[in-house]
């Protein structure tokens, strides 16, 4: 009776996570006919596949979108086109992990309570919320390393050998057919199966069922890519930089340190889980971090001593959710159609704050790592030891940090990037302050826990809020009679209406037909007032462009300005309609095989 209770209990934790997830998606209202960052594209391959039955790509996506196009493409069929279904196929797929990570966490030793807060930090995160009410892939990769994750654990803790082997199964197939959606997420199967093979070593007749499973996943993961790199308009992408030089390792040391500073403040109420340490902390630890900090200030301030790099001794450092132009900015620079300057930045004392939140979270955990062996361990009740756990999760951690690397030295890597590496990291995390300071949960972490949830949902809407005046401008232009190829209306529309009537882009290093990869011989400076991606885009000939009020670009009079409403200060904003000016084009240089190379 009482393990019936409990276990009642424990669903309905998880499902409770789920609840406030959901309800914060319906506090956004993430309703706008029109694409946002990079779900323009899914839509409309979605859209093909509902009338054909097949995947054709765009020259957009490089992930293979597969399980994620059958899903939205079969409720296509169903209720017709929308973006409302792909955001919400997404948004269930991010219900799904939610649930599923609270029950990780209960399964890697957390209590109840903590489970619950650690999964709720990582659910009103708002890349996490944000990418979740958008056809985005990088929720349906994250559910396919939670799914993965979880067969793992009910694999390792399994009383039975036959029961591990059905969780292994479960882990391999889930993993499998969730990452057709996003290709980099087979790590799953590559990286913590093998980690459960290891921890269930002494069980032979399951190993070799588990490299029989290995062997079979392979098969698959070839035959699929094979399959992939096959097809036309698809971009021609490398993990690894086409050329190396000494400025990379660097900038990678750089772009690592960022990430860490830079997620303290995404996962700011989990941080705060180790202030107990700062009442242990003594002038020996004290001296470390800070010698930690003025030795990564030195290094910052030689590398980027070069006038081409840009000096960020403030937060955010290459955070895009508090871009410091727009609140309305929550992934992206690019995300935005406006142009103009936005009507909010981050002031002086948000940077301040914000790098406050950032020392905080590093400090604690600085602290906490070096008191490890003057703190002794509580005792635990769990079914999972703290080596089993490291052993499945720090090899995973690892390999995404690595996976990371490769697109951290070529450019800025959105945050969005490191969304595969939060939750197992708080995992471990929160495993670690239950093991040294028991399972309680400091207020002031609930407290920032609330803010950040009202922060999420605030900026997410005001996103949504832009891209519905932004959409209602473009109506207006349409309703008067300017065509389609005429309206600049932002980077996503402009690809949009490129697709819609060519059935691709013309991005460069996209694969033809033919299995040729093309080159444009030109290149293009955008003006303040010039089209966006004019290259790409070459259907578009834009009379008209969208902005906000501080513009250097000539208003059209004739068409009265848009307002609309937001969460966040200020509450009332307005988007212009302007004339939009030609870009300046550039020849480029001469490749060596001219603009179609084979593709190896």
């Amino acid at each position: 009776m009482a393990d019936k209770f409990w276990a009642s209990v424990s669903s309905r934790s998880a499902w409770l996570c789920g609840a406030v997830f959901l309800f914060c998606v319906l506090l956004i209202w993430p309703t706008v006919e029109s694409g946002i960052n990079d779900d323009w594209s899914l839509a409309r391959t979605a859209e093909f596949f509902a009338h054909t039955g097949r995947i054709a790509y765009n020259g957009w996506e490089a992930p293979m979108l597969l399980w994620q196009t059958v899903t939205s493409g079969l409720l296509m069929r169903i209720f017709g086109f929308s973006y409302l279904v792909v955001r919400l196929n997404t948004a269930v797929h991010g219900l799904v992990a939610v649930v599923l990570l609270q029950r990780c966490c209960v399964r890697s030793g957390l209590s109840e309570k903590l489970a619950t807060f650690v999964t709720l930090v990582f659910a009103l995160c708002p890349v996490f919320l944000g990418c979740a009410v958008m056809g985005m892939t990088d929720v349906v990769g994250l559910l396919a390393l939670i799914t993965c994750y979880y067969g793992c654990l009910r694999a390792v803790q399994a009383s039975t050998d036959r029961a591990s082997a059905l969780w292994l199964c479960f882990a391999v197939v889930s993993d499998l057919v969730l990452s057709t959606t996003r290709q980099l997420d087979f790590i799953g199967v590559v990286v913590l199966v093998p980690c459960t093979l290891y921890i269930l070593r002494r069980k032979r007749s399951l190993v070799l069922f588990g490299a029989g499973l290995l062997v079979l996943s392979a098969i698959f993961i070839a035959l699929v890519l094979h399959w992939f790199n096959r097809q036309p308009y698809i971009p021609s992408q490398s993990i690894l930089p086409e050329h190396f030089s000494r400025q990379m390792l660097p900038r990678a040391f750089f772009v690592v340190a960022y990430a860490i500073l830079d997620s303290g403040i995404l996962i700011f109420p989990a941080c705060l889980l180790l202030l107990p340490a700062w009442k242990k902390v003594n002038a020996r630890t004290l001296t470390y971090v800070a010698g930690i900090f003025l030795l990564f200030t030195i290094a910052h301030l030689i590398y980027y001593r070069n006038p081409e790099h840009e000096v960020r001794l403030l937060a955010p450092f290459f955070l895009i959710t508090f871009y410091d132009q727009a609140v309305e900015n929550t992934f992206n620079s690019m995300i935005l159609p406006p142009k103009g300057t936005p009507p909010v930045g981050l002031s002086l004392g948000a940077k301040i704050l914000l790098t406050s939140l950032s020392l905080v979270a590093a400090t604690s955990f600085l602290s906490a790592w070096f008191l490890r062996k003057e703190l002794p361990p509580h005792e635990e009740s769990v079914r999972l030891t703290w080596k089993r756990l490291l052993i499945l999760t720090v090899p995973l951690l690892v390999s995404l940090l690595l996976l990371l690397l490769p697109r951290g030295v070529q450019m800025i890597p959105p945050d969005r990037y490191l969304l595969s590496f939060f939750p197992f990291a708080l995992i471990l995390l929160a495993r670690y302050r239950s093991r040294r300071f028991g399972q309680g949960i400091p207020r002031l972490a609930v407290a920032a826990l609330a803010a950040m949830a009202l922060y999420s949902v605030a900026t997410i809407h005001d996103l949504f809020a832009v891209f519905r005046a932004n959409l209602t401008v473009i109506q207006e232009l349409e309703a008067s009679g300017v065509p389609r190829e005429n309206i600049d209306g932002g980077w996503e529309y402009n690809y949009e209406t490129q697709v819609l009537h060519f059935g691709h882009t013309e991005a460069a290093g996209i694969t033809r037909p033919g299995n040729v990869v093309f080159y444009p011989d030109t290149s293009v400076e955008q003006g303040p007032c010039g089209a966006y991606h004019p290259l790409e885009t070459p259907v578009v000939h834009a009379q008209y462009a969208i902005s906000w009020p501080d513009t250097p670009c000539p208003p059209v009079n004739a068409f009265a300005p848009v307002a609309y409403h937001t969460w966040l200060p200020p509450f009332r904003r307005e988007l212009h309609v302007i004339e939009a000016q030609p870009n300046q084009w550039i020849p480029a240089k001469p490749r060596h095989g001219g603009n179609y190379v084979p593709r190896h």
